[in-house]
């Protein structure tokens, strides 16, 4: 029995260093895409025109930002559409003040939130039906665009003919439990979805790899037209991956690239709200499937508490085998921690307190059943009962 452990041990060991060398091979293979305006199309005339797609509901502490950042682009041709999706804030009088300045800017008045629809979801349905770009990005409110970050994305999704980029952001942390929380949340989902798997040539048009990370998502928009756009992930909260499955499943090429260099966003401001952020997809994630999710709660547990426990038991009893083996996870686990912060800065003293950032995730994800369950998840002032999958076929 004893040499049984041994040897799930050490599978579990090398499975951690593993994950920290996939993490090393993205960035190889995958590196950030460069700060500046793209080559190819700087001296390009015609551009094709861009719809940027905002949707805001009670976002008066981000939108101006938001807005602005997309106002200061270098690509000559575009558009911006925010749908003010029943604020009750001053989110509506800051949009209108904009648009007295720069006309770029259109402001659609969103309409009341109907039966089968997620509130984001549905204010892209409305914006997309004024947006007259060749390509749409949708944009999250809280995201913070570089000048150059159209240009380079449209140049690289015409350049290798894909329908669906999706960028994902260097993440700005400020609060202590934003610092504590993201870089294992995130890197979660690094773990899951590792680029060189989801943008792989054998597996890039497999919906089982397809993923998204929704702030920002640039879209061919005769493809998005075609698979029904988010009329047809109405209901799904975790939208942008269905988006990505449903085109997948169509045929359209999806691609995630590292896209720290072209835009930003701070997420969640409080423990609160990346509570309730992370937990209402948390459950999704794992298609609302409660072995499954229960399976994914006891294996971070044990993949995260087993290395210190082994570890500190070898100490406690002086074994060598025991020590070497939890020092080895140990390090597996922190390893790849410290390639985290190198692609986010993210602090290097959170690290320590790994063992606490373990217990809150696991809090959201048992949270997350018990509010699909027994309660509601609560966004934006609203809340879903049951969503549902949307079908991605």
């Amino acid at each position: 029995m004893l040499e049984f452990w041994q040897t799930f041990m050490l599978v579990n060991a090398v499975c951690l260093v593993g994950t920290a060398i996939i993490a090393i091979l993205d960035h190889l293979f995958y590196p950030p895409l460069p700060a500046g305006a793209s080559a190819e199309h700087r001296h390009e005339q015609p551009r094709p025109r861009v719809t940027i797609l905002i949707p805001a509901r009670n976002e008066e502490a981000n939108i101006e930002g938001c807005v602005l950042s997309a106002f200061n682009q270098t690509y000559p041709d575009l558009e911006v559409i925010v749908v003010d999706d029943n604020s009750t804030d001053r989110t509506g009088d800051l949009l209108r003040e904009l648009a007295a300045v720069d006309d770029r800017l259109t402001v659609v008045e969103g309409q009341p939130l109907p039966e089968g629809w997620i509130g984001k979801g549905w204010a892209l349905y409305q914006g997309h039906q004024k947006a007259t770009g060749k390509w749409i990005m949708l944009l999250d409110a809280d995201v913070r665009l570089e000048p150059w970050a159209v240009d380079q994305l449209v140049a690289r999704a015409e350049r290798q003919n894909i329908d669906f980029l999706n960028p994902y952001p260097y993440f700005v942390n400020v609060s202590f439990w934003e610092k504590v929380m993201q870089p294992l949340l995130w890197g979660i989902v690094r773990i899951r979805f590792p680029l060189i798997f989801v943008n792989q040539r054998l597996t890039r048009r497999n919906p089982a790899f397809a993923m998204a990370f929704g702030p920002c998502i640039l879209v061919r928009k005769e493809s998005y037209d075609a698979v029904g756009g988010h009329r047809h992930v109405a209901m799904d909260i975790l939208e942008d991956v269905a988006l990505a499955k449903l085109m997948r499943n169509r045929g359209y090429r999806t691609c995630v690239l590292n896209g720290k260099n072209l835009l930003r966003v701070r997420m969640y401001h409080n423990l609160r709200e990346l509570m309730d952020g992370w937990g209402k997809t948390a459950y999704g994630a794992m298609g609302y499937n409660l072995p499954l999710m229960l399976a994914a709660v006891f294996g971070l547990t044990f993949a995260a508490a087993q290395p210190f426990a082994t570890l500190a038991w070898g100490a406690i009893t002086a074994n060598q085998t025991w020590m070497s083996l939890g020092l080895f996870q140990v390090l597996g686990v922190m390893w790849r921690r410290i390639l985290d912060h190198n692609e986010n800065d993210f602090p290097l003293w959170t690290i320590l307190l790994h063992p606490v950032a373990i217990m809150v995730v696991l809090y959201i994800q048992l949270r997350a059943v018990w509010q699909y369950y027994f309660g509601a998840y609560r966004w934006k002032d609203r809340q879903y009962h049951k969503p549902k999958p949307a079908s991605t076929k």
